[in-house]
């Protein structure tokens, strides 16, 4: 399905950790006067995942997915960021003079950040 993100990594020596980077840059719905929402799907139901996916995907090792997995945003804004909050993980926000110049950087600092989307 071309609305579903896949990565495969090869070639990689054994017993070795691995970085993979992703940068997701979307725009921020806004849900309000002065509120803007952002949503990170973290996985894929089994009922819309492609069945390949299944089969030779993630979806076996999902122990994998937790180990060393982090999670961190970066938002610029056009003015002040007046507060950021998450209502489904644990949060680390930047300092309040950095949201005053519009930049937030924002670290999940959940234990296991994929066990549910981020919102």
């Amino acid at each position: 399905r071309r609305d579903i993100f896949r990565i495969s990594v090869g070639n990689l020596p054994a017993h070795k950790i691995v970085r993979i980077k992703l940068v997701y840059v979307v725009p921020l719905e806004a849900v309000g006067v002065d509120t803007v929402a952002f949503f990170l799907p973290t996985g894929i139901a089994p009922r819309y995942a492609p069945s390949e996916m299944l089969q030779e995907g993630l979806a076996y090792h999902t122990d994998l997915m937790d180990e060393g997995v982090t999670i961190e945003m970066n938002a610029t804004m056009a003015g002040p960021v007046t507060s950021v909050t998450s209502s489904s993980h644990s949060i680390d926000v930047t300092s309040a003079s950095d949201l005053e110049r519009g930049f937030s950087n924002v670290v999940v600092n959940d234990e296991d950040p994929l066990v549910r989307d981020l919102t």
